[in-house]
């Protein structure tokens, strides 16, 4: 059997080493958007701690060491917990521009990956016949909008209009009706066949961003719970007054009537003072 050289046995050796050992899976985090969001990390860390975007891993959001902490604006961390082993970063409001894998290092060694991610937003949208459809583009380019019909038989996860480079593209049918003025996308002049669900994507991250769910009809026949138990009420209202009130009279000619009958009985059975023979007797 032939052996390695030094050289060539160290060169396999680290190739077996990183080709057997996995990258550091990140957890996820999902919060709404404009919510604080919590990066945990709980780990003993004795030397300088750091928190960084693995994109931008010059750029500090925030470190310890054993005598105190600092943080960006917009982030904070305890000094109080990572002494006590917890090295957690808060982002006191998570938007779209902080969607990302954030790096936790321990004596520039990485002891913990997390990715941010924020939960679509979702929209009910109510349109009459030949209103116009605006749909939120809150991200940088490039996104995409499916569309799902609200007909079983219509569509379904249709890709129809893409913007990328600053530049709209659609597919043909969409093409005359879409227009973009950034940061909105519309669809002029809605029908009842446009009713469904309008999906917004980071296409990049093949991310869901925004989610509409889209009702194009008479929207006077069209009641949600409140309105339903608004319009109940208000029908309810003049029988319940009418009730309450011949309740209320019904109450007085009963008072009145017993306070009669008790004002006869009293009188009925109040004694009589004869005088006989000098003498005021009681019948």
């Amino acid at each position: 059997m032939r052996s390695c050289s030094i050289p060539h046995c160290v060169q396999l050796l680290l190739i077996l080493t990183f080709s057997t050992v996995p990258a550091m899976a990140p957890t996820t985090v999902k919060v709404k958007l404009h919510q604080s969001a919590d990066l945990i990390c709980k780990q003993e860390c004795p030397g300088l701690l750091k928190w960084i975007m693995d994109k931008q891993p010059d750029d500090i959001l925030a470190h310890c060491n054993q005598t105190s902490c600092s943080s960006k604006e917009g982030y904070k961390i305890s000094h109080d917990q990572y002494k006590n082993g917890d090295l957690s970063l808060t982002i006191m409001e998570a938007d779209y521009s902080k969607r990302t894998i954030y790096a936790c290092e321990c004596s520039n060694e990485d002891i913990c990956h997390v990715w941010l991610c924020i939960e679509p937003v979702m929209s009910l949208v109510q349109l009459k016949p030949g209103e116009d459809l605006i749909l939120a583009l809150p991200i940088p380019e490039p996104v995409e909008v499916i569309y799902n019909s609200s007909d079983t038989s219509g569509p379904r996860h249709q890709l129809i209009c893409t913007v990328v480079g600053g530049s709209l593209q659609c597919k043909d049918e969409y093409t005359p009706r879409v227009s973009l003025r950034y940061p909105n996308l519309t669809l002029a002049a809605v029908n009842v066949s446009d009713s469904g669900v309008y999906i917004v994507r980071d296409r990049k991250n093949n991310e869901d961003i925004h989610v509409y769910s889209v009702s194009v009809g008479d929207t006077s026949l069209v009641w949600d719970t409140d309105i339903k138990q608004t319009s109940v009420w208000q029908i309810l209202m003049p029988g319940l007054v009418v009730f309450l009130v011949g309740v209320a009279v019904l109450i007085i000619v009963y008072l009145k009537r017993t306070t009669t009958l008790a004002d006869e009985f009293t009188t009925e059975m109040e004694p009589e003072t004869v005088l006989v023979n000098g003498t005021f007797i009681l019948h």
